[in-house]
């Protein structure tokens, strides 16, 4: 099955389905992470290549407000029906996490019924956990970009390759192609100690 056919059975499947709390928010972004990594190979995914074979456009923008990470457009114009910008003051690893966050944001929350501009923004100066369609597209790039047993290895075999803590982190960071930040809150939210 082509990556394509999988994120349109994805998006078919969550149409219509309720998000009422944060358990539902993860329940979803993990199951929906878990059936694109069965038809990705490899770590770090290469959030630009994957969302390219699906059509989108990805570019790099200087964006005026520098809180905002990234933006999604569907149908902006005829020459780039979908296009997926982020950040150039944000690191590389920040940079694929939004692709990732704004693939999830495409999975739920996008129902293209027609031709109409669509854009959805994503803004890391504000606190998106009480949001839940943004706690779910975080969700979603968490266990798409580090998911729990891949990075528990990567987690060890830091340890086992550095004595150092920071070492550690950049070390699995680069593993995973997100950003430090990213990786210490995956260490926190596992209760992992490096």
């Amino acid at each position: 099955m082509k990556f394509k056919n999988v994120i349109d059975d994805l998006r078919q499947q969550y149409e219509n389905q309720p998000l009422n709390n944060q358990k539902d928010a993860e329940d979803m972004a993990s199951e929906a992470a878990h059936k694109c990594l069965q038809h990705l190979n490899g770590f770090p995914i290469p959030m630009g290549d994957v969302l390219r074979s699906l059509g989108f456009v990805v570019w790099v923008r200087n964006f005026t407000n520098k809180s905002i990470s990234g933006v999604m457009a569907l149908h902006a114009n005829e020459k780039f029906p979908m296009a997926i910008g982020v950040n150039v003051n944000d690191s590389h690893g920040h940079q694929c996490f939004t692709l990732a966050h704004e693939l999830g944001h495409y999975i739920f929350d996008i129902q293209d019924k027609g031709k109409e501009l669509i854009t959805i923004h994503y803004n890391t100066s504000i606190d998106n956990e009480n949001n839940l369609s943004e706690l779910r597209a975080n969700k979603f790039a968490v266990y798409l970009l580090m998911p729990q047993n891949e990075f528990c290895k990567i987690i060890e075999e830091a340890k086992r390759r550095f004595s150092n803590r920071k070492t550690r982190i950049e070390y699995a960071a680069l593993a995973f192609d997100v950003s430090i930040t990213a990786i210490q809150r995956r260490l926190e939210e596992l209760k992992i100690a490096v």
